[in-house]
C-alpha cells in the first residue's frame, strides 16, 4: 500500500499507518547511510469541495487535509518526524500551502488549487507546492 490507500480510506488501519511508518523509517536510514539526502514531504491539500461533489467519498474524504487535525496531516507529521529522527529532512508541503490558499482566497474568492476532480493540482496549485518546497529549502527569491 502506499500513501493514496490512506488518502481514500481505503486501508486506515493502525497496523497499517504503523508498518507505513517502519517502511519510512527504513528507507529513511538506507538511504543516510548511502550519503542519499531524504527530504519527506506532508501530502499536498486536498480541496475540500471535493467531499461534497464525490458521492460515496464524503465519509472519508471529510479528515483528508483540512486542517492541522486531519489524518492526513498527522500521517505527514509522523512521517516527517521519522525522517528527521533517522538523518532525514521534512518540509511541511501541506500547511504552507494551507496558508498559500488562505492568502489566495482573500484576493480572490474564485481561486482554485485544483482541477475539477477537488484532487489534482492545476497551474495555480502546483505553484503554491513549488513556493512552498523552495520556501522549505530557504528560498528567499523565487
Amino acid at each position: 500500500f502506499g500513501i493514496n490507500d490512506f488518502n481514500w480510506g481505503l486501508d486506515q488501519t493502525q497496523s497499517s499507518v504503523d508498518l507505513f511508518m517502519e517502511y519510512t523509517k527504513k528507507t529513511v536510514r538506507l538511504m543516510h547511510l548511502k550519503k542519499i539526502k531524504v527530504y519527506m514531504l506532508s501530502y499536498p491539500i486536498v480541496e475540500k469541495a471535493l467531499i461534497s461533489i464525490q458521492k460515496g467519498l464524503e465519509k472519508n474524504l471529510e479528515f483528508i487535509s483540512r486542517d492541522d487535525d486531519s489524518f492526513m496531516q498527522k500521517i505527514g507529521d509522523q512521517s516527517m518526524q521519522i525522517s528527521r529522527e533517522n538523518g532525514g529532512l521534512s518540509l511541511d508541503v501541506e500547511r504552507d500551502m494551507r496558508k498559500d490558499f488562505r492568502l489566495e482566497q482573500s484576493n480572490n474568492l474564485s481561486s482554485r488549487f485544483h482541477q475539477p476532480d477537488g484532487v489534482h493540482l492545476n497551474d495555480l496549485g502546483n505553484e503554491s507546492l513549488a513556493r512552498s518546497i523552495l520556501r522549505g529549502l530557504g528560498a528567499t527569491r523565487f
